[in-house]
């Protein structure tokens, strides 16, 4: 139970930072946005946020560059995921092709 905690610790200062990216885009964007599409805008920015949180934490970088590049990811979530879809589909792809030869 203590490790959950120290993740929910963690984790949820970035997961602020990312919604609040999400919350910024949706308020600058041009159009109206409904309640249901601010909360689901919100959502996708905490798990871009989140993920890029996570696979920058094998590198040793200070906890300041890591809420940055979450707020950012949160602010750019679906951009900042379609890129890592590319990355992991170009990684499996290839991976394929080695276990082919």
């Amino acid at each position: 139970m203590s490790d959950f905690l120290n993740s929910l610790a963690k984790y949820s200062p970035l997961a602020l930072l990312a919604a609040f990216g999400g919350l910024v885009r949706c308020l600058s964007a041009p159009q109206r946005i409904s309640r249901k599409m601010l909360l689901v805008e919100m959502t996708i920015a905490v798990f871009a946020g989140i993920l890029v949180s996570l696979l920058l934490s094998p590198f040793a970088i200070s906890p300041q560059v890591n809420a940055a590049a979450a707020a950012l990811a949160g602010y750019s979530s679906k951009a900042v995921l379609y890129i890592i879809e590319q990355a992991f589909l170009r990684k499996f792809k290839k991976g394929a092709e080695d276990d082919s030869l």
